[in-house]
């Protein structure tokens, strides 16, 4: 039996008593990787995941794991293991995986050599269920995929399981919101040279009931003085700051 399968004979097990499902097992070098999953309710569709697992549900499972992998002792020397949930972009492997993901965004790399291209992306339309082929005249479809992709928009591109290098979900964030319109101000357009300036406005007086015209007086400033409407101070700016939270 190879270590993979011997390592999957003795994690999955332990995870289902813990009322959870092995997604993934993975054994590279030296690191067990071991992927949890909560498994979907009967009410949920072929499409549809578990409710996630928490961190509890990663530490008991790490603890019971370790312990019967002290007690069995399949892998040789040290290793390291390594225990987590799929998260949001999900690693595709089996044609489980791939029939609860229909419907959703996936990115598929397919092996060297496919007509079709190396990397496709789109929604997968359709997931087989792998069934194995007794007859070369077998019907195809339980040992392909279906995506209709993205670019070019709208084609059906048939992958079969043996032509996927590797694939996964896409999750798709949602759209940044728009920024508000910053207001414009026409700035006031400076005379042309040689018009003349537009008159003072006139102020009407009344003295014993009968209107005057309104002096006007022209204020010279006294030499070094500040012009009119200026404060004649000099006002430093303050340095800001960027003070980011922690």
């Amino acid at each position: 039996m190879a270590m993979i399968d011997r390592l999957r004979a003795i994690v999955e097990p332990i995870v289902a008593d813990l009322d959870l499902e092995l997604f993934d097992l993975e054994y590279s070098g030296s690191t067990l990787t071991v992927t949890i999953d909560r498994p979907p309710s009967p009410e949920a569709g072929p499409d549809q995941h578990g409710g996630g697992v928490s961190i509890a549900d990663i530490t008991t499972v790490t603890r019971a794991v370790s312990r019967s992998l002290d007690e069995i002792d399949p892998i040789p020397g040290h290793y390291k293991l390594e225990v987590s949930s799929p998260g949001l972009e999900r690693p595709l492997r089996t044609p489980v995986h791939f029939q609860r993901a229909v419907g959703q965004k996936v990115t598929v790399k397919t092996v060297p050599g496919f007509e079709g291209g190396r990397r496709l992306k789109g929604q997968l339309v359709r997931a087989g269920d792998g069934t194995p082929a007794t007859s070369p005249d077998d019907d195809p479809r339980p040992r392909s995929i279906e995506v209709v992709l993205d670019e070019p928009a709208g084609v059906i591109v048939t992958v079969g399981y043996d032509q996927i290098d590797r694939a996964r979900t896409v999750f798709e964030w949602g759209g940044e919101p728009k920024k508000a319109a910053t207001p414009r101000t026409k700035a006031a357009k400076a005379p042309k040279p040689g018009t003349p300036a537009p008159a003072a406005a006139k102020t009407k007086a009344k003295a014993k009931g009968k209107p005057e015209a309104a002096s006007t007086t022209k204020v010279e400033p006294a030499p070094g003085a500040p012009a009119p409407g200026s404060t004649g101070a000099t006002t430093k700016h303050a340095e800001q700051k960027k003070v980011t939270a922690p």
